[in-house]
């Protein structure tokens, strides 16, 4: 083996595990030009509408605070789930949960931006 088919190998593998990299750690999910910042913006535009100036601090610290309390909970709670009642009734909940959020959410009109 000669010394740039070494390297060209190396490459190649070095390639792999970024993209490997970047699809465990969910990047390769999102759209290239999106980022966490945008996806974020959606409740930036919610504290501007819903909060007068002086409580927007403390609805975006709140709003903020959400997905880390979230990505705390949730695997003890899908991991007890699990060890229960199965993988299939875990998948089945946390499914439902979020379709259950969705159909509250949208059946409540009166939750409309105030301006």
């Amino acid at each position: 083996m000669t010394m740039s088919n070494y390297a060209d190998r190396r490459k190649s593998e070095r390639r792999l595990c970024k993209r490997i990299a970047k699809i465990q750690c969910g990047a390769g999910s999102l759209p290239r030009d999106c980022t966490i910042t945008d996806v974020s913006n959606g409740g930036v535009k919610v504290v501007a509408e819903w909060f007068p100036e002086r409580e927007r601090a403390l609805a975006s610290g709140i709003f903020n605070s959400g997905s880390s309390v979230g990505a705390i909970l949730a695997p003890p709670v899908v991991a007890w789930i699990i060890l229960h009642s199965g993988w299939r009734a875990a998948f089945l909940l946390v499914g439902l949960t979020g379709i259950a959020w969705l159909l509250v959410r949208r059946g409540n009109r009166a939750l409309r931006s105030p301006r």
